[in-house]
């Protein structure tokens, strides 16, 4: 019950709706995606207490590449978890003036002077993230699971960062830092604010 799956078909733009797999029912703890079409989905996982660390589907790597459905068709989906992740630690290296700065929409007694992104770049096993940093300059985000990721920082919230498409992401690579996580890493990051891109 604490993992949770959605598959979203890679081609049809038309119907970019998830569909949920179905939880295990009675003594079978297996999970069922039911009666879905033909075509290419994207495997997407979560987890309140850790991370998928493999899942493939008769030798398909499904966090790099979509789930094949043909007619008939009946695919096992194995999937791997753990809970070693890293935890990152950082500062803002570029916020002189901000420190005090208040931010509208949050309480005096908490306003983030900046917004951090952790996204995954292709051929790991990241997840996306994001954090705040604190008045102090400061931030941490633990449970990061494993993976290479671009690290990035800025002053505003970044609604449509479009973190699951890797061409429109070479964009803000010049704007972050990269970073490798191995389980159980701690990593000590300073981060510059980045502009946002319209």
């Amino acid at each position: 019950l604490y993992l949770q799956e959605i598959v979203e078909p890679v081609d049809d733009l038309n119907n970019r709706g998830g569909r949920s797999i179905r939880p295990p029912t009675g003594p079978d703890d297996t999970l069922v995606i039911e009666d879905l079409p033909q075509g290419r989905y994207a495997l997407r996982l979560s987890s309140s207490r850790g991370y998928a660390a493999s899942a493939t589907a008769d030798g398909v790597d499904l966090l790099q590449e979509p789930l094949l459905i043909l007619a008939g068709s009946n695919p096992t989906i194995d999937i791997t978890m753990r809970d070693d992740f890293a935890t990152v630690e950082g500062t803002l290296s570029n916020v002189s003036g901000a420190l005090d700065a208040a931010k509208p929409g949050y309480s005096n007694s908490y306003k983030p002077i900046a917004f951090i992104y952790f996204v995954p770049l292709h051929g790991g096993t990241g997840q996306y993230l994001q954090t705040v940093v604190n008045p102090d300059g400061k931030f941490e985000q633990t449970n990061v699971a494993p993976g290479n990721y671009l690290v990035l920082a800025f002053e505003n919230q970044q609604m449509d960062l479009p973190y699951r498409d890797a061409e429109a992401m070479k964009t803000y690579e010049h704007k972050g830092q990269t970073v490798r996580m191995v389980p159980g890493q701690k990593v000590k990051l300073e981060l510059q604010i980045s502009s946002s891109i319209e």
